[in-house]
């Protein structure tokens, strides 16, 4: 972006508990966190507590274009679901417009140049690793639930917003610790196989499938470009 990293403003939409936020502002960026859920009474044990804010991500509480980035890990997919309980996998009858309203919020608050950044399980990938139940960190499901969001409908949202944003699925490589999955039999097995992948994702004759359903889990770059 051509800043410093002093300079650099992000939003965790979505930030949970707020140890995100805390390790971008270790990093020397500007970093704020909103969230609307239980996590934001962890808040106060945060250093500094500050930075953060309990707000909805369909009604950000930022002026246009407030932000250089805009990161959301794990959140979309809790969007629009039934009773907005946060651990339900029903959706309600007007699901896809609350998600279409969060990532045009997103892109709403986010500057010219800027990305925002969406990470989250890939609903076409028949495998889910992170909402399951039971011993085995896994929960099979049809492409066609519409409870994780796949990359055809990311797009068509953020493009829904603004015509201008170019749109791009990439490895998830690194991003991941596999924490969870490390602690399964199997687990350590299984974590360096995906870790592999991940990094095979990386190649450019293979970027193209970080959007396919054979990438478990999504990072979708939304970039909007400078104004000329």
């Amino acid at each position: 972006m051509g800043k410093p990293l002093t300079e650099i403003c992000v939003l965790d939409d979505g930030c949970g508990f707020g140890a995100g936020v805390e390790y971008l502002r270790s990093q020397g960026l500007d970093a704020v966190g909103v969230d609307v859920g239980w996590r934001s009474r962890d808040w106060a044990q945060r250093e500094p507590s500050w930075p953060y804010l309990r707000a909805d991500g369909r009604a950000l509480p930022f002026a246009n274009g407030s932000f250089d980035a805009v990161v959301s890990f794990g959140v979309i997919e809790h969007v629009g679901i039934a009773g907005e309980s946060g651990v339900s996998e029903e959706v309600a009858p007007d699901y896809e417009e609350r998600r279409a309203r969060y990532v045009s919020e997103a892109l709403r608050v986010l500057r010219s140049p800027g990305v925002a950044v969406l990470s989250q399980p890939n609903g076409s990938c028949p495998v889910d690793f992170w909402h399951y139940a039971g011993r085995v960190p896994a929960r099979w499901h049809s492409p066609r639930q519409p409870f994780l969001p796949r990359f055809r409908e990311l797009a068509r949202w953020a493009e829904e917003a603004d015509r201008g944003v170019r749109v791009d699925a990439v490895s998830p490589h690194s991003l991941l610790a596999f924490e969870r999955i490390r602690a399964w039999r199997y687990g350590r097995l299984f974590s360096g196989v995906m870790r592999t992948w991940f990094a095979l994702l990386r190649l450019p004759p293979l970027r193209f499938l970080a959007r396919s359903p054979l990438n478990p889990f999504l990072v979708v770059l939304l970039r909007r470009p400078p104004i000329r």
